[in-house]
């Protein structure tokens, strides 16, 4: 079963700073996530707004087993819901 998320592709400039974003929606695996990571604070406020999301929109980070690491819209505890894991499943992973 796979599962629907929104990936948050981040643009940086040549100083390293986030200067863009694009959203695309992404179907992940859930037997592939490895691990979850909190990524509340990787853009401002006026990033946000400018591509028409609320300031409280927080992300999440999911490592695939391939090594792979996806930036998705949602907190981690709503993003582990959605794949249909409890914490311990993660860790075993």
């Amino acid at each position: 079963m796979m599962v629907k998320f929104v990936e948050a592709i981040i643009g940086t400039n040549k100083v390293g700073y986030i200067d863009a974003m694009t959203l695309k929606e992404i179907f992940v695996n859930p037997v592939q996530v490895v691990a979850l990571k909190e990524r509340k604070h990787i853009l401002d406020n006026d990033l946000k707004a400018a591509h028409g999301l609320d300031a409280r929109v927080e992300f999440t980070e999911i490592h695939l087993a391939n090594g792979t690491n996806i930036i998705v819209a949602g907190s981690m505890h709503v993003v582990q819901a959605k794949l249909g894991a409890s914490t311990k499943q993660l860790l075993r992973g």
